[in-house]
């Protein structure tokens, strides 16, 4: 095991340098530049010596042109190790100064650990002091040492130059980006007082900049029922930099420099610097857009009514007209509703599912009394017609803004999952489920009534008929809902729908 000492200014470098040495069974000494070097070699003479170029107070030429006029330290090896200065001349010069090793750090770093390894045993096995190779001169060494530094030290404060201007205009952008967005863009620490407050705080919450920076950014816009939600908040978000509110997009009440409240859509993202967090909240007023989604739901709702209730008088005139069926339609909503619910659908789609129910049967509008009224078996012809009724009465109301697919419900409540069903022979999820628990609702109330050509089969034979055809032509789930209701001894199908 040897004595290795490190002279590196950058953190990250050290750390890597450091750590590759030590996994290699090495003991280590990390200092930040030359003068630190030499400081440390006077307390402890180390085996070998690895060094930047480039460091403050005293950079690695000068170090090591130190380390070779010393007589008790020339004979430790000397392992240049840099980033900056990677060119031959830079090389040839490490070397004539009394370099034993010139490692770049960018070039070399996919082999970097086996190329440290071979040099670490080099050094410690073949490598021979200064004093045993040719001299150069002291003075034009020092002349090509200081030319070297002088053009690195030129070249890099034009890169400086250059970083700056770009970090003046990535700046002046930001700037920009925080005066022109509408939103509220705030920054906050983890203690919760505000680092950032933009323009359009200021138009939002009322505080100037000046008012707002330094502040408890909850003391001034969130009313005082949040307070203790904050607190636990704030409490976690420092610790952790994670917290209730952050990531998705949230929507609370907010307090403006007034005293009033509006309601606020925001999102809040995190970070952290200097091992402490910090978040970025993006604030919007929504009050208007609240408003007009409220305007927007009542003109909804004033449109829906005047739908349904024109889909009632329809049904009505429907009832009107239909003799011993006149109450197929309402009886079929009724069982429908019930099925809907006891598959727990959504609500608004239960709404929709009774309704089209209501006026499935529309497109018998169309079609001759004589021949809805016939008391026998209708011919092949005659029962064409009525076939067309599922397509005639989509036509009827396919152009209607209904929120719900009334008008494919309509059009295919005689369809089955075998394709066995009319007008068009759908299979499967071709047909909605709206029309598929339509289909099962209008059989086993049909099956449950007398017709003009037939007595009522009755429920059982019902739910005997559908459990029969349960997967075939009817939805499974369907048909297990409806055998549930109507096994339920308080089903009425003349309850009001």
């Amino acid at each position: 095991m040897a004595y290795i000492l490190v002279a590196e200014d950058d953190e990250d470098s050290m750390l890597l340098l450091s750590q590759i040495l030590i996994s290699l069974g090495h003991q280590v000494k990390a200092v930040r530049n030359g003068a630190e070097a030499l400081v440390s070699m006077n307390v402890r003479r180390p085996d070998i010596i690895f060094s930047d170029i480039l460091m403050p107070e005293m950079d690695g030429y000068e170090l090591c042109r130190e380390v070779q006029a010393s007589e008790s330290l020339r004979s430790i090896p000397f392992v240049f190790y840099t980033a900056t200065y990677e060119t031959s001349d830079d090389e040839a010069l490490a070397l004539d100064l009394g370099g034993a090793e010139f490692i770049r750090k960018g070039r070399d770093a996919a082999n970097l650990l086996g190329i440290i390894d071979e040099t670490v045993t080099r050094m410690l096995t073949h490598w021979k002091p200064l004093a045993e190779k040719p001299r150069h001169s002291t003075d034009k060494l020092a002349m090509r040492h200081e030319q070297t530094v002088s053009r690195k030290l030129a070249k890099k404060n034009v890169e400086l130059k250059i970083e700056r201007n770009a970090h003046k205009r990535s700046l002046e952008l930001l700037e920009a980006v925080f005066a022109a967005t509408k939103s509220a863009m705030v920054v906050i620490s983890g203690d919760g007082k505000v680092v950032v407050w933009n323009d359009a705080a200021t138009n939002i919450f009322g505080y100037e900049k000046l008012e707002a920076v330094g502040k408890n950014v909850h003391d001034l816009v969130a009313p005082p029922f949040y307070t203790q939600k904050i607190q636990r908040g704030l409490r976690q978000f420092a610790a952790s930099g994670e917290g209730p509110i952050l990531g998705p997009t949230n929507e609370l009440i907010a307090r403006r420099k007034d005293g009033s409240v509006f309601p606020s859509s925001f999102d809040v993202g995190s970070f952290s610097h200097d091992n402490e967090w910090y978040a970025v909240a993006m604030v919007r007023d929504v009050s208007e857009r609240k408003k007009l989604l409220a305007q927007k739901a009542e003109a909804e709702g004033r449109v829906k009514t005047a739908l349904i209730n024109t889909l009632k008088s329809i049904a009505q005139t429907l009832e009107d007209r239909d003799g011993l069926s006149s109450r197929h339609q309402s009886r079929v909503a009724i069982l429908c509703l019930e099925i809907a619910k006891a598959m727990e659908l959504p609500e608004e789609m239960v709404d929709g599912i009774r309704l089209g129910a209501a006026i499935h049967d529309i497109g018998t509008l169309f079609v001759p009394s004589d021949i809805l009224s016939y008391p026998g078996k209708l011919a092949p012809e005659k029962f064409d017609v009525i076939k067309e009724h599922p397509r005639i009465g989509f036509d009827l109301v396919k152009d209607a803004p209904f929120p719900w697919p009334i008008a494919e419900m309509i059009l295919q409540h005689h369809e089955r999952l075998d394709g066995s069903g009319y007008p068009d022979g759908l299979k499967g999820n071709n047909i909605v489920l709206e029309a598929r628990i339509l289909a099962v609702a209008d059989t086993v109330e049909a099956m449950c009534s007398d017709r003009c050509y037939r007595p009522a089969p009755g429920v059982d034979a019902a739910i005997k008929y559908i459990t029969k055809y349960s997967g075939i032509k009817f939805d499974t789930n369907v048909v297990d809902a409806c055998a549930r209701v109507m096994n339920d001894k308080t089903f009425d199908f003349d309850a009001s729908y």
